[in-house]
């Protein structure tokens, strides 16, 4: 199964943001002859909680995601056809709760070293088409100083499997001095070469 992911907005309170996304969706679901059934987070209180949507008739999943180390929920979009997710994928991207790639592309530039998860949210919410700018901030974050942030960004790296990555993994890997980081650059790395 293919999945997109569209990062939201984390002003508002979990179950208004559960209420609004499943009504959103319900909508959506209703205008396009679907019938999404809602599966609720199986228990409150844990790092990561998951409130499914799914149509029973077909292959199609929506996923909010609550996870406490990435900062900010997210509506994953679950489909084995590439070209009807990407057709989802951009219905849902004018959904209100949704982050603009803008948004996430400064929170990388504004705060990426205090905040290392935000290159991993950039890397999820954009199309699997290589962006420039991304590239360049993901990237530069593999230089980072700090290690989370060279490991977030190696993470960003290998799940968006853009070739242009290859060079600075092959730099940064080379002279990355924490093992774990290093582990998570080879795997990066391994991914992106698998793709070709």
């Amino acid at each position: 199964m293919r999945s997109l992911s569209l990062i939201l907005n984390d002003d508002v309170p979990e179950p208004e943001l559960v209420e609004r996304i499943g009504d959103d969706l319900v909508a959506w679901g209703r205008d396009n002859g679907l019938n999404l059934i809602h599966q609720p987070a199986a228990s409150d209180g844990a790092p990561v909680r998951i409130d499914r949507w799914f149509d029973p008739d077909g292959q199609l999943m929506f996923e909010l995601v609550r996870d406490e180390q990435l900062g900010h929920p997210y509506l994953s979009i679950v489909h084995p056809d590439k070209a009807r997710l990407r057709e989802v994928w951009e219905a849902m991207r004018g959904a209100p709760q949704g982050r603009s790639i803008a948004d996430l592309k400064r929170d990388v530039a504004r705060s990426g070293a205090r905040d290392p998860a935000a290159y991993l949210r950039l890397a999820m919410g954009l199309a699997p088409e290589p962006d420039a700018e991304a590239s360049d901030l993901i990237a530069e974050g593999l230089t980072s100083a700090d290690l989370e942030t060279r490991a977030q960004a190696a993470m960003a790296a290998g799940l968006l499997l853009w070739p242009a990555f290859e060079s600075p993994l092959e730099a940064a890997l080379a002279s990355e001095p924490d093992r774990g980081v290093a582990d998570v650059m080879t795997a990066a790395l391994r991914f992106l070469r698998a793709e070709r």
